[in-house]
């Protein structure tokens, strides 16, 4: 056993852990990348377990091996680490929203923390990854307005103008611990496994008023969902070795179906009134998840990635009949997306010939379904990876985006993302000998 090795991971696992506390996991989860009036229901906007890297490729990552990078969508991944290197890696994201619903158009930024994720190797065969990413995310203000006609014996020809506002903030958190293990290796083909437990936690808020002209009335709603329970998921790859040069990876992921605890808060008033106030715990489900992908690898120069996932939705519930929908009336959703990556030359002087391009496009379906309605959303990316040494890189990616609901005076949305991330790759471990 290496002694330097253990203690400089335990000083990083540290580091990591003081990162990622209570209290900034709930910092980190105040700034979030939407302000989609969507968001009002079910858990909002779901995240990526992507990071700057894979997010520039379609976010892909399901067949995906790379000892450059931290692949967090399939745990069988990570035994393509080196057997001396850690890997840390944190980023950003800004986006630029594009909101319009029949000639009215509104337009906002918005950005935030995206991702944090450390890797290592174990013991022989295995390797390990602790990450922080955000499961869903919570963020809307919006309201509206309109006059009606007051016709009585002692009024006429008034009106009374009422208005609404809307708006909520939060999200749940994925603190997610993942181990892979190499079960069978020779020149030929590889085969390996893995298994992620992620810890969902985090609150969700809503607030809702009504309120008129005349002030005689106005009523407000307000609900908090605290969010916590276990995630799942299980993944596999099989890679076949072709010459020396060539390989191509099938990649596998399944995540069941679990449970989550709800702990919610429901308060009503009405101006110095409150006529309801409860509280009360729950049970509901997250969703059975799987997906299967493919890769094809010429000398760590190309990578071209594809990849199918589906999620039933359709068999979970909301987390509050009040806000969200019951249950049955979430869509299942299904997701497809492509992706390559390219290095023109491994070994040069050139600097941006050692710098890696990346490309990739997606379309999925929605899990929501807002007044009957479906959402569908795609996407199109580009990214680069520029090296700050040999190991070590700045991910930079753009990306857009288009959401559009099948009944178009619905509102329709449209995304300008820019991804920003660094991966520290090093080799931690190396003890240098003098013979």
């Amino acid at each position: 056993m290496n002694l330097q090795r253990y203690a400089a991971a335990f000083i990083v696992l540290a580091l990591y852990a003081l990162t990622i506390s209570p209290m900034a996991a709930q910092n980190l989860n105040t700034s979030n990348l939407t302000s989609s009036p969507y968001n009002r229901y079910g858990y909002g906007r779901l995240g990526s377990m992507g990071n700057a890297v894979t997010c520039s490729m379609g976010d892909v990552g399901i067949a995906i091996r790379s000892n450059q990078y931290t692949i967090l969508a399939n745990p069988a991944s990570l035994t393509a680490i080196d057997t001396l290197t850690m890997i840390f890696s944190i980023g950003l994201d800004a986006q630029y929203g594009m909101y319009s619903e029949n000639g009215a158009n509104s337009n906002k930024w918005d950005a935030g923390f995206s991702y944090m994720s450390f890797q290592m190797p174990l013991w022989r065969n295995f390797a390990m990854s602790l990450s922080f990413t955000p499961y869903s995310m919570v963020g809307y203000y919006y309201g509206t307005s309109d006059s009606v006609a007051i016709q009585s014996a002692t009024i006429r020809h008034d009106t009374l103008t009422y208005s609404s506002l809307h708006q909520g903030l939060g999200g749940v958190n994925n603190f997610m611990l993942g181990v892979g293990w190499r079960a069978f290796h020779n020149k030929r083909v590889d085969l390996n496994v893995g298994v992620n437990a992620g810890w969902l936690f985090g609150t969700i808020e809503h607030d809702g008023s009504l309120s008129t002209s005349s002030q005689a009335t106005s009523t407000n709603l307000s609900y908090e969902a605290d969010v916590c329970g276990l995630l799942l998921q299980f993944g596999a790859h099989y890679t076949q070795h072709f010459k020396a040069t060539h390989s191509i990876t099938l990649g596998a992921t399944f995540s069941p179906r679990l449970n989550l605890s709800v702990d919610t808060e429901t308060l009503k008033f009405s101006a110095d009134t409150i006529s309801r106030n409860n509280r009360y715990r729950s049970e509901v489900k997250l969703p059975t998840k799987w997906g299967v992908g493919a890769s094809y690898n010429i000398a760590r120069k190309l990578t071209v990635t594809a990849e199918y996932e589906k999620t039933k939705w359709h068999d979970v519930s909301g987390l509050n009949p009040e806000f969200d929908a019951e249950e049955g009336v979430f869509n299942s959703t299904q997701r497809v997306a492509a992706g390559v990556e390219y290095q023109p030359k491994v070994l040069t002087n050139r600097y941006f010939k050692i710098c890696r391009y990346r490309a990739g496009f997606s379309a999925k379906s929605n899990y929501l379904r807002v007044n009957d309605n479906s959402l569908h959303e795609y996407s199109g990316s580009l990214g680069m990876s520029m090296p700050i040494n040999r190991r070590s890189a700045l991910d930079l990616g753009i990306g857009y985006s288009a959401v559009r609901p099948k009944d178009g005076n619905m509102v329709k949305e449209d995304y300008i993302t820019i991804n920003v991330g660094l991966t520290f790759n090093e080799m931690m471990f190396f003890r240098g000998r003098l013979r």
